[in-house]
């Protein structure tokens, strides 16, 4: 971010030192954010943002924090992860670092364009549970929690902020950005980049589902991000994954998932398999149950991370399998022809 600050992108003040933050934390409030070499292109919120306030102490160095004994829960998360790639924990602890940031109160979003459809992104309201697509003057809110959508001021300030970031670094892909907006009284929106992650390229569909042969086995999705070619993706799909997998998974072949709750599978198993992960499906009953998967840090990766996203209802999804399936004690997993024009998608179960 301090290079994106350098070339006028608007962020929140960086501070050269910790030493210097400190001077201001009277006034102001100050946040530790964690910095690690994989961050940008790896998993996600592996190291928590700490707050000077009550997490240093008598620590000199913060990233010396998290290797106490008292914040050893902190660090399970960063073990597993190091363990599922078989990279030595000792090590890689060692490109940890913090850096000083002045907080900003406002509302957490993150903004990503549409990897299909030019002129389409797709916003989420972090611990809101509230997610849009906005496309021109149109925000549409997707969940059920209306009152957190976002007013089409506020989205076209995120959109300025979003394609200054894409112009510095690459216009064709699609970032993963993470923002505060603070409403201003009688002005709008002061719009700030906080992070920022890489996301898919985007890549211009060919054709029209609508020019496919009728399939009286295919389950239509909807809400769908990114496309296919005309013939589609044949990919391993898994339906559910073992209870085991809560608290200690292990590496499966997959190329997409219909599993996004933490509760489930554990976060370090899911950030790994997102860079790969082809599909990832939301099903759900009800759009209060769709707002619950896709809220928080976790939920937004499992969206918008994966080549393509899109959501599936229950009632739908029992049109091609047993989903009793989906209660099961084992892995089950389903092989599945994947066709998406990047407007419209839909799954056949081949097995």
């Amino acid at each position: 971010m301090t290079f994106l600050a350098s070339r006028g992108v608007r962020v929140p003040v960086i501070y050269d030192s910790i030493d210097d933050a400190m001077q201001d934390a009277g006034e102001k409030d100050i946040l530790l954010r964690s910095e690690h070499p994989q961050d940008y292109e790896g998993s996600s919120d592996l190291f928590p943002t700490l707050d000077p306030r009550y997490d240093l102490g008598r620590f000199d160095d913060p990233s010396e924090i998290l290797f106490n004994a008292a914040y050893s829960n902190k660090l399970a998360k960063v073990r597993l992860h190091c363990k599922l790639l078989g990279l030595d924990f000792e090590s890689f602890k060692d490109g940890l670092s913090y850096s000083a940031w002045e907080g900003v109160n406002g509302i957490n979003r993150v903004i990503t364009a549409d990897s299909a459809i030019r002129g389409k992104y797709h916003i989420i309201s972090i611990n809101r549970m509230g997610y849009s697509v906005v496309s021109g003057d149109d925000a549409e809110e997707l969940t059920d929690a209306k009152h957190t959508g976002i007013l089409i001021g506020e989205a076209k300030g995120l959109i300025g902020l979003y394609e200054q970031i894409r112009s510095l670094l690459d216009p064709n892909h699609c970032y993963i950005v993470e923002t505060v907006s603070v409403p201003v009284r009688g002005i709008g929106y002061d719009c700030f980049g906080v992070q920022v992650h890489r996301g898919v390229d985007f890549a211009n569909p060919t054709f029209s589902i609508d020019d496919l042969a009728a399939n009286d086995n295919n389950l239509f999705l909807h809400n769908v991000r990114g496309a296919t070619s005309p013939a589609g993706e044949s990919l391993l799909l898994t339906l559910r994954y073992p209870p085991k997998f809560r608290t200690d998974p292990w590496l499966i072949p997959e190329q997409a998932s219909m599993e996004a709750d933490d509760y489930l599978v554990h976060q370090a198993f899911t950030e790994i398999n997102l860079a790969q992960r082809r599909l990832h499906v939301f099903k759900y009953n009800n759009s209060y149950e769709l707002g619950e998967s896709i809220d928080g840090h976790t939920g937004r990766n499992i969206f918008l991370k994966p080549h393509c996203s899109a959501m599936l209802p229950v009632s739908v999804l029992a049109r091609g399998i047993d989903t009793r399936k989906l209660d099961s004690e084992g892995l089950e997993q389903r092989q599945v022809l994947f066709v998406s024009d990047g407007n419209s998608a839909f799954l056949r179960f081949l097995e």
